[in-house]
């Protein structure tokens, strides 16, 4: 009777072996990447419309009680006074108790929205100055911001939105390279023709 001794495995199958293991890793690891890939340009995409779509609530709550535009601050985007903004002011409806009530909303640097309440007060018989600063963080993510008065077939002097009886917004949003645009209209409830400052 022999006895065979087992010694192991020879170098040729432990070679066969590892590689045929390691193909079978860089398969499930590259399966494994795009799909970490995917979930993460998934989340990013979610977080980017949830952003998007709370600044636009926000600003449809805070805005559609505005008797008009006070003013809009921002570089000149296209025709017809459409602005990339970085700050833009609406006159409230008056309230009787004296408390600030007039809205600002302003983007920062740092990609954040921003608003704020304060007082629109008369300095002299043609002046006009808004009192207040955005402080309260709306939204996270926006590139930029684009207004237009409404109605479109006015033609607003420089600084000059009396006759705006709404806005339209487009809001444009991006997170390590993912991309997100949301717009919509407002019309003012409280809009009124030629309003002055008390």
């Amino acid at each position: 009777m022999k006895i065979h001794k087992n010694q192991g495995l020879t170098l040729i199958e432990l070679i066969v072996a590892f590689g045929i293991a390691g193909i079978l890793m860089a398969v499930i690891g590259s399966f494994l990447m795009t799909h970490v890939k995917s979930f993460h340009r998934s989340a990013n995409q979610m977080e980017l419309q949830q952003q998007g779509q709370f600044a636009m609530d926000f600003l449809k709550r805070n805005i559609v009680s505005a008797r008009g535009i006070f003013d809009i601050e921002g570089s000149l985007e296209g025709a017809n006074e459409e602005r990339n903004i970085s700050k833009i002011i609406f006159d409230m409806k008056e309230k009787n108790d004296g408390k600030l009530s007039d809205l600002v909303f302003e983007l920062k640097e740092t990609n954040k929205l921003f608003y704020g309440v304060g007082k629109i007060i008369v300095t002299s018989e043609s002046e006009k100055k808004f009192l207040g600063s955005a402080k309260t963080e709306v939204a996270n993510y926006i590139k930029k911001i684009v207004v237009k008065p409404l109605p479109e077939d006015i033609i607003y002097e420089q600084g000059k939105y009396e006759q705006a009886k709404g806005i339209n917004v487009v809001i444009e949003l991006e997170k390590e390279g993912e991309k997100e645009r949301i717009s919509s209209s407002f019309h003012f409830r409280n809009y009124v023709q030629g309003r002055e400052m008390e």
